[in-house]
């Protein structure tokens, strides 16, 4: 599905990123997994074929650190055609005692980071005339939950982010995508008290969107694709 496709998907190391980044790689793409550990990448590469997954560290929160990590991609694994910003931190705190520092780091990482990566790798999607961006953005792009301010707050500015960049890539031939999930289970959410993440989405299934749509083609696009858990409330 992805023969001879390049991807690059950040915060890689686990979670969402590490599905997508691994159904990538079996569908048959060679993958730039980023993250900032890199215990975690170095095991998702071994979970692929040999040479087919690519540990890079790099910090999306810093532009330095993701201008160099795009530079080692592109001279390993040659023109992106795929990327998925994904890397994102998650912060249960009431509004009230959200740290300015706090507000910072979320915005830094949640659209700064998807903000700085797209910058380096749309140019060269746009002179090939050939791309796909996908944001992983959340149920937490168009809802507001108590305890998470600066969480959807950023959220709500990747979304942003994607529709501008859909709008002003129209007729280039790079598509951009969001993919807004519920609840997943992942590392970000298992702290917290006041949910079941037993009940959740497993990564795998947020993933399988995200390969449907990097391998879409003709004159049909999705704009965003929703995701909810069976058992919650339809069309919220």
């Amino acid at each position: 599905m992805l023969q001879g496709k390049v991807a690059l998907v950040s915060g890689a190391g686990r979670g969402i990123g590490r599905s997508i980044a691994l159904r990538f790689a079996g569908a048959g793409a060679r993958v730039a997994a980023i993250s900032r550990t890199g215990v975690e990448l170095e095991a998702v590469a071994a979970a692929a074929r040999p040479g087919v997954v690519v540990a890079i560290e790099a910090d999306v929160s810093r532009a330095e650190s993701v201008a160099e990590a795009v530079r080692t991609a592109l001279g390993r694994l040659g023109e992106i055609d795929i990327l998925v910003n994904n890397a994102a931190v998650f912060l249960h705190k009431p509004f009230a005692e959200t740290t300015p520092e706090e507000w910072r780091r979320l915005f830094e990482v949640n659209v700064l980071g998807a903000a700085a990566l797209t910058r380096e790798v749309l140019p060269g999607m746009l002179r090939r005339k050939s791309g796909r961006v996908i944001n992983i953005c959340s149920t937490a792009s168009h809802r507001g939950y108590a305890a998470q301010s600066a969480y959807c707050a950023s959220k709500h500015a990747l979304l942003g982010l994607t529709k501008v960049l859909a709008e002003e890539t129209r007729g280039t031939g790079v598509r951009v995508h969001a993919i807004s999930p519920g609840g997943v289970n992942t590392a970000l959410v298992r702290g917290r008290k006041d949910v079941d993440v037993s009940e959740y989405m497993d990564p795998d299934e947020v993933a399988e969107v995200a390969l449907f749509l990097a391998g879409s083609s003709g004159i049909a696009t999705i704009d965003e694709v929703r995701l909810r858990r069976i058992g919650a409330e339809p069309f919220r």
